[in-house]
């Protein structure tokens, strides 16, 4: 931080606690035994081990691959960095993955129509239905 810089904001430990963060350093902890200090110990682990980060965050988010990737990283400069190269996986199955049919998906208003709502089943059904129109 800045010298002289405000704190504008600070999260409270409730909150730290339940962040997606905190899980991840828990999980990079139990899977990896990697144990940071704080996040900026973290940060630094994500820049210098960049591929070792990228294969720990698809798997700590259960990203499934249809096809595997050959490794992580194929190029690495940017601009044009390759991700994952050789890689194929289904956006549709990772959106809609343990979403309860009922729930509102989307709400959606127009000034023509009542504001409407679309449940994740019936939003599934629509994707399904565009995806084999393009076929």
């Amino acid at each position: 931080m800045a010298v002289g810089a405000e704190v504008l904001w600070s999260p409270s430990e409730e909150r730290i606690e339940r962040a997606t963060l905190t899980r991840y350093a828990g999980w990079l902890s139990d899977t990896r035994g990697l144990r940071f200090d704080g996040y900026h110990d973290l940060w630094q682990w994500s820049v210098d081990g960049i591929e070792a980060f990228w294969e720990s965050i698809a798997e700590f988010c259960e990203v499934r691959f249809e096809t595997p990737a050959r490794s992580v990283l194929g190029r690495s400069e940017m601009p044009g960095a390759e991700w994952f190269p050789g890689a194929r996986l289904s956006y549709p199955e990772h959106i809609f993955r343990g979403r309860d049919p009922e729930a509102v998906a989307l709400r959606h208003a127009s000034e023509v129509r009542e504001l409407g709502e679309w449940t994740w089943g019936r939003l599934r059904e629509e994707t399904a239905a565009i995806a084999s129109g393009l076929r």
